[in-house]
């Protein structure tokens, strides 16, 4: 009798296990195939150096929905200047529905916003578009920005985005000279300025102080302009743009005797 028992309850024991274990695959299985199912592509990666905010696009390339955002997880790598020593930071973001798509997340968070959100709302389907922003922990400096973005299944994309630098602007040394010269022709000098990334610059200088009765080519590395030939204090801005464009200023002075 007693062996009777014990080998029912070996079978039951047996039959346990092969249903887990057929449950186990079965599981297996459908994780696997929602993987197979899960397939998305991180665009329109955008940044600016001495910012703490950036933005991409993903889009939704396979069949699986995603809207359980709270479990999602996105890392940003990037460089900062911290304590005036360039740092490599990582941020690991949490989640927030800002609801507000005007407006930037609080630092440290990320939201999301559906732009073509036509069919259940809030989630986003095969072909729709979410619209990220994160505000990151520090100001970013120069270097490449890294993104690794993972679902809520562990599926990761990520995205590397080398951010633009602003051009240097130099508009030369402050100077002082005779108001007298020849015609009252006075220099001025840009071919200080240039772009970290060796991108070509547009020039613009305007006179934002003083008499200045005409300037030769405003849009011109290093020109000239006519002062009244009187003592005067002139002040030049010259804006150095990019091809992106971005642009930065910078002033001189010259003191007409």
């Amino acid at each position: 009798m007693f062996g009777t028992m014990l080998l029912i309850f070996y079978l039951v024991s047996i039959m346990d296990l092969h249903i887990e274990f057929i449950e186990n695959i079965d599981k297996a299985m459908l994780n696997e195939n929602i993987i197979k199912l899960t397939s998305l592509k991180i665009s329109n990666l955008t940044a600016d150096t001495g910012n703490d905010t950036i933005s991409f696009k993903f889009n939704s390339t396979g069949t699986n929905k995603f809207w359980d955002f709270e479990k999602f997880d996105l890392f940003v790598i990037y460089n900062a200047t911290i304590d005036d020593t360039e740092t490599l930071v990582t941020d690991k973001m949490n989640f927030t529905d800002t609801g507000d798509v005007a407006c930037c997340p609080p630092i440290g968070d990320w939201d999301i916003s559906i732009l073509n959100d036509t069919r259940d709302p809030k989630i986003i389907n095969e072909g729709e578009t979410g619209y990220v922003r994160a505000g990151l922990s520090n100001n970013m400096s120069s270097g490449t920005l890294i993104v690794n973005f993972v679902t809520d299944n562990g599926v990761t994309t990520h995205s590397f985005y080398k951010p633009n630098q602003y051009p240097i602007a130099d508009a030369g040394d402050d100077y002082t000279e005779d108001a007298l010269l020849p015609d009252c022709i006075h220099p001025l000098d840009g071919s200080g300025s240039y772009d970290p990334e060796g991108d070509s610059l547009t020039y613009l200088w305007n006179d934002i102080s003083g008499n200045v009765i005409s300037i030769a080519d405003d849009t011109a590395e290093s020109t000239s302009f006519v002062g009244n030939c009187l003592p005067d204090v002139v002040v030049f801005e010259l804006t150095v743009s990019d091809s992106i464009p971005k642009s930065k200023s910078d002033t001189v002075t010259i003191t007409l005797d």
